[in-house]
């Protein structure tokens, strides 16, 4: 597959311009893959288009189709990486999928993506991520922690429900 198509692939599962449904867009992956394989390598690319938009159906339909799945952590900060509580719900089950596969590191890929997810203003996925193992104390090298993002997001968004959690979690 070329890059180009790989590009176009991804912008079809993300994009859905015609309203696909999950099974839609699987029988076209499906499809393409049964007309030329895809590699390993092109199949770790369709993650993402996947776990950003909260498709849990096609994130599992991708991973059953990996035979070993690399930069998770990636994947998981990939996952929580922009504000979008509309998909928050699916947006953890996007995340557990993920954490089957941790190994190595758990808690510190944790502690990231809960600052990736705190960083936006994600309280219920920081809340979840704390529920799994993360350390609500964690600092980045940066010295950024969950207090500093709620600064931000309560100044940017307006939004103090991830203050109020750290106040109520102490």
């Amino acid at each position: 597959m070329s890059e180009q198509e790989l590009r176009k692939l991804q912008i079809y599962i993300s994009k859905r311009s015609k309203g696909q449904t999950d099974e839609q867009v699987i029988n076209h992956i499906t499809k393409i893959n049964n007309k030329t394989p895809l590699t390993q390598e092109e199949w770790h690319e369709l993650i993402f288009p996947s776990c950003n938009n909260g498709y849990v159906e096609i994130l599992r339909f991708i991973l059953s189709n990996i035979q070993c799945l690399n930069n998770v952590k990636e994947y998981m900060r990939h996952t929580v990486y922009g504000r979008n509580k509309n998909i928050n719900d699916e947006r953890i089950e996007i995340l557990k999928e993920f954490m089957k596969y941790l190994t190595d590191n758990k808690e510190e890929c944790l502690n990231e993506t809960m600052i990736y997810a705190a960083w936006f203003g994600e309280t219920r996925i920081v809340k979840f991520l704390i529920e799994n193992g993360a350390n609500k104390e964690y600092k980045t090298q940066n010295g950024l922690g969950l207090l500093e993002c709620s600064e931000r997001v309560e100044k940017l968004f307006e939004d103090s429900s991830l203050k109020e959690f750290i106040e109520n979690n102490q």
